[in-house]
């Protein structure tokens, strides 16, 4: 059972570094879609994690709030949609 727990751990790692990897290329509505989507599925912790990603990206005007917001919605509704098709298969 625990090395069960370690898989998921591992694929979460992943999928963080892959939002930060988007974050370094100056892309950040990919940033917050990949960390919405890791924050719904995986874990809700990341969400503190990103908020002060978020607020700096928001405070340098490298990112546009209302774009963001919405990637962010469209990104955990999606998310939430995967997870409950996922478990009612």
């Amino acid at each position: 059972m625990k090395a069960h727990i370690v898989e998921w751990n591992f694929f979460f790692f992943f999928v963080v570094l892959l939002g930060y990897h988007f974050l370094l290329e100056d892309k950040p509505n990919r940033f917050i879609a990949v960390m919405a989507f890791t924050a719904v599925v995986f874990r809700s912790e990341v969400v503190a994690l990103m908020g002060p990603i978020v607020l700096f990206e928001l405070a340098t005007r490298r990112m546009n709030f209302t774009r963001g917001f919405v990637t962010g919605v469209v990104a955990g509704f999606l998310s939430i949609g995967l997870c409950i098709r996922h478990f009612l298969n």
